[in-house]
């Protein structure tokens, strides 16, 4: 029986009553895209179109914890550097090597799809020498091309602020990291070698001439 004055049992303590707040922490939940966080705050909350949030002419300007990726990188070149043994070299390299046979073998399969469109490649059905390598370095973000030998340069180096401080651990390094690579995507034929030309990242990949 229901008595005159009664009241509701409480609710769990982390309840939220308020449907407006409740909308909130909806719209701001931590998983979202900082972006997409602001434009669903607007049209739900604020009811903005899609049009009018795309035409305004105000900034919305969101603000992010600063992620110190380069500070970590030049941490752990110094500690490699300064271990006198060389093993913390040879586990870099190692490593690297590893985490290049990786990246080739996906890539592999990557192209492997037909109609699939892969970064780098060219127009399907030609037959273009190192193909598969070129398409898996852009994969990789690096800027692969080919001079008049065939050699495959890069125009660019991923790691070029390190590489600036830290040449010598760096390019070693990056060198394992595309050995791997080849190794990876199976592609017989095909020899990582440092060297080093103004304009271009300090690998080189020569192909095996008829």
């Amino acid at each position: 029986m229901l008595m005159l004055g009664q009241r509701d049992p409480p609710g769990p303590a982390d309840r939220i009553v308020d449907d407006r707040l409740r909308l909130i922490f909806a719209c701001c939940h931590p998983a979202l895209d900082p972006g997409a966080r602001v434009a669903l705050t607007l049209r739900t909350l604020c009811g903005l179109s899609t049009a009018e949030i795309a035409r305004s002419d105000r900034e919305f300007a969101v603000t992010v914890p600063p992620r110190e990726y380069e500070l970590a990188a030049r941490l752990l070149v110094q500690a490699v550097e300064a271990d006198p043994s060389g093993r913390s070299r040879a586990a870099l390299a190692e490593a690297a090597h590893r985490l290049g046979t990786e990246l080739g073998s996906a890539s592999r399969s990557r192209q492997d799809v037909p109609g699939r469109d892969v970064p780098g490649r060219d127009v399907p059905g030609q037959d273009v020498p190192g193909q598969d390598v070129l398409s898996a370095l852009a994969q990789q973000g690096y800027e692969p091309d080919r001079d008049g030998d065939g050699v495959i340069r890069l125009r660019n180096c991923p790691f070029h602020q390190l590489a600036e401080r830290h040449r010598e651990l760096v390019c070693g390094m990056n060198l394992a990291l595309v050995e791997g690579l080849v190794k990876g995507l199976g592609t017989g034929g095909w020899h990582p070698v440092l060297d080093s030309r103004p304009g271009h990242c300090c690998v080189a990949i020569g192909g095996d001439r008829p």
